[in-house]
């Protein structure tokens, strides 16, 4: 009974050996190894394939089997090879992923022979298509989605509206949380210690406030305006405190870093409040 395995490519004797040679797996998996690294693929495809039919669960060479072919058919077989035997092997999995415009760019090829020319890189072939605007698209330019493969310029249209805020949303919520930020920066530092608790109610207080009047908006615009206002708060009481001199600005921060304990709590936990 032939030990082929399915999947594997046909090989006879790997290069250099002689036919009824003992084969030790382990070694010819390095050798497969070192002649991939090497640039010999045909040499390493007859290694390594070898190893898969000796010892069909060695993972390793199925790995190194993959990242010697360019096909990305043969390719994906191995790795799907691998996750039957790793379930749990994210480098195959990730792999996969990254193979998947590849491999849809084959199948359309196969069946329909159309060559297009991607809107964004004119010089380059292909055969995709957004599946939103239906314009050319290289694989670079492809974009995982989860309808399908989109162009960069349609994938950005993902975002959820809650994450889009206008200028006029971003000013009126500055206009709030920066005042408000002020007296808490006045008044949070006067509980001593339990400034610690004090702050993180503070802060996801102002962040939802902030976030009420820009329409109950979040996401990196907001975190970074709500962390800006309450930063600015603390200075602000600072510089006041200080009558706008530097010097003994910093020198009441020394002598009391609570108000400093307060800002950084506080920012980060609005920060993370609007993600």
């Amino acid at each position: 009974m032939s030990s082929e395995v399915p999947g594997a490519p046909k090989s006879s004797a790997p290069p250099g050996r002689k036919i009824g040679e003992p084969e030790d797996p382990a070694i010819l998996l390095k050798e497969g190894t070192a002649a991939g690294l090497a640039g010999e693929v045909i040499a390493a495809r007859h290694l390594l394939s070898r190893v898969t039919e000796l010892d069909p669960l060695n993972v390793n060479a199925w790995r190194e089997l993959a990242s010697v072919v360019d096909d990305p058919e043969e390719k994906a077989t191995y790795l799907n090879k691998i996750l039957e035997l790793d379930p749990q092997n994210e480098q195959a999995r990730m792999g996969l992923e990254r193979l998947q415009p590849r491999l849809e760019e084959a199948k359309t090829k196969a069946a329909t022979g159309e060559v297009l020319h991607c809107t964004w890189h004119p010089n380059r072939e292909t055969l995709l298509r957004c599946n939103r605007c239906g314009k050319p698209m290289c694989t670079d330019c492809a974009v995982r989605h989860p309808v399908g493969l989109r162009c960069k310029e349609c994938a950005q249209l993902r975002k959820s509206p809650v994450y889009q805020i206008s200028a006029q949303g971003l000013v009126l919520s500055a206009l709030v949380g920066l005042p408000l930020s002020v007296v808490a920066a006045l008044i949070a530092p006067r509980f001593g210690f339990f400034v610690i608790f004090i702050a993180a109610f503070v802060g996801g207080a102002i962040a939802d406030l902030m976030s009420r009047v820009a329409g109950y908006k979040q996401g990196p615009n907001m975190q970074a305006l709500a962390a800006i206002c309450i930063a600015g708060g603390a200075l602000l009481v600072i510089f006041f405190s200080a009558g706008f001199n530097i010097p003994l600005a910093i020198a009441l921060l020394f002598r009391n870093p609570m108000i400093l304990i307060y800002a950084g709590i506080a920012a980060f936990t609005a920060f993370a409040r609007l993600k």
